[in-house]
């Protein structure tokens, strides 16, 4: 089952355990083209998401009775318009970061901005970019907060929150019908399960089609459930005439006639696809809705049952939720960092780490990744996903930072035929590959 998130409201309040106990659904109608106080509000639901999930962590929650021995055993924030009046000493700070000029930067938050001063930050793991919210341990000197240490704000695990949260229903009416614990035994006993993930799919291209067929002859004798194939589908961006959008319903027609070659994958095997930026659609804004039906018309005469769905997408095995985004997170992810980030872990791992510290897949300057305000919600990593598949043109990669989540990048079908074999029963991700 596929479905968008409920989008969320939250009402602020002077206490975080109010504040994440009174999420509510939006009741009002949402539009591409969102209002000013959408933006706003946009930013705002992401900083409470975070504050409240760090007021939750151990670090940051106060002994029930505080004696001097004990007063260092936690750490407490301090809002931006408190830091002038505040006295001197090491503050902690959480709040979103921004360049308002080339080399300036300021941090921001609910009551706020401060500049602050980088140039002897140490660094911890992530990308710290323009428009992420990290957590800054420093002092204020002549009106300037001076950081000595910058980092992502601490993780929480899709249980905790939920046990936090255990009135927010987060995908919709299907996680009501049977209580976690079923779900979990039915998601254990569906051992012959798999979900095959494949980016950068260009159905334009020879060799992907020849790569696919060999797939798929792999397939034949034990079908996956799903074949999640993410865009782009041609190697260039469809145009405006008619030629094109005729090519290009071809295209999702001769892999209908591939696929069909194939009886107990065209029996068996739901196919479901994620549009990239270039893919048929308005502007290059995220999220990106699916691709019109118009296109698959061929292929629905031969394969009726698929599914045409928004980057991102989410998937619903039981207990689990699965993430799918098509963006070039490595790249733009490296470009907006305005610090160099360690050299002692991998790029992979920094980026991971960055999206499911920020509970958001873009947190990114609006200038470089344009959002539609009333569909922010729709980015949000909240609770972490039990696999998040970053499908980009990077190398494959695969990274566990939490016993229940992962974060995996199929890599590039188009230039080494790689994808990735998934196995929700034992939360397996196996990182394979075509070697026509």
């Amino acid at each position: 089952m596929i479905r968008r998130p409920p989008r969320s409201t939250l009402s602020s309040s002077s206490a975080a355990s109010d504040v994440y106990k009174r999420q509510e659904k939006a009741s009002d109608e949402l539009s591409r083209f969102g209002q000013a106080e959408a933006k706003i509000a946009a930013f705002r639901e992401r900083y409470l998401l975070v504050e409240q999930r760090l007021l939750r962590h151990p670090s940051f929650i106060a002994p029930f009775a505080v004696t001097v021995e004990r007063s260092l055993e936690f750490y407490q924030l301090t809002k931006i318009e408190a830091l002038s009046g505040a006295k001197t000493g090491e503050k902690y700070v959480l709040g979103l970061l921004a360049q308002p000029n080339p080399g300036e930067f300021m941090i921001e938050d609910l009551t706020g901005s401060m500049a602050i001063d980088l140039s002897q930050t140490e660094v911890t793991e992530g990308f710290f970019t323009e428009g992420c919210l990290v957590l800054v341990v420093g002092e204020v000197v002549n009106a300037v907060f001076h950081v000595n240490m910058i980092g992502m704000p601490p993780q929480e695990t899709a249980q905790d929150t939920r046990q936090a949260l255990g009135n927010v229903d987060f995908f919709g009416q299907a996680s009501k019908t049977l209580d976690v614990s079923r779900l979990q035994q039915m998601e254990e006993e569906a051992t012959d399960v798999r979900h095959v993930f494949l980016s950068d799919v260009l159905l334009d291209k020879r060799e992907v089609l020849q790569r696919l067929e060999e797939l798929f002859q792999g397939f034949e004798a034990c079908p996956p459930m799903l074949f999640v194939l993410a865009g782009p589908f041609t190697s260039r961006a469809l145009g405006q005439g008619g030629e094109d959008m005729a090519s290009y319903t071809d295209k999702f027609t001769q892999l209908a006639q591939l696929i069909c070659r194939y009886p107990s994958i065209a029996e068996q095997s739901h196919f479901v696809f994620v549009p990239a930026m270039s893919d048929p659609g308005m502007g290059k804004v995220w999220p990106r809705p699916a691709i019109p039906d118009i296109f698959f018309a061929g292929f629905k005469e031969m394969l009726p049952e698929y599914t045409a769905t928004s980057n991102p997408a989410r998937i619903r095995f039981y207990s689990q939720e699965i993430v799918i985004g098509r963006m070039n997170y490595m790249h733009d992810m490296q470009r907006h960092a305005v610090l160099e980030p360690s050299e002692t872990t991998d790029p992979a791992t920094h980026l991971a780490k960055t999206l499911l510290s920020q509970s958001h897949l873009s947190p990114l300057p609006l200038t470089s990744q344009p959002v539609y305000w009333d569909y922010s919600h729709a980015l949000q990593l909240y609770p972490n996903p039990s696999l998040l598949v970053l499908a980009d043109s990077y190398e494959m990669y695969l990274v566990d930072l939490q016993k229940e989540s992962q974060v995996a990048n199929p890599g590039s079908f188009m230039v080494d035929g790689s994808f990735l074999l998934y196995t929700p029963a034992t939360k397996e991700c196996e990182p394979s590959s075509c070697s026509f």
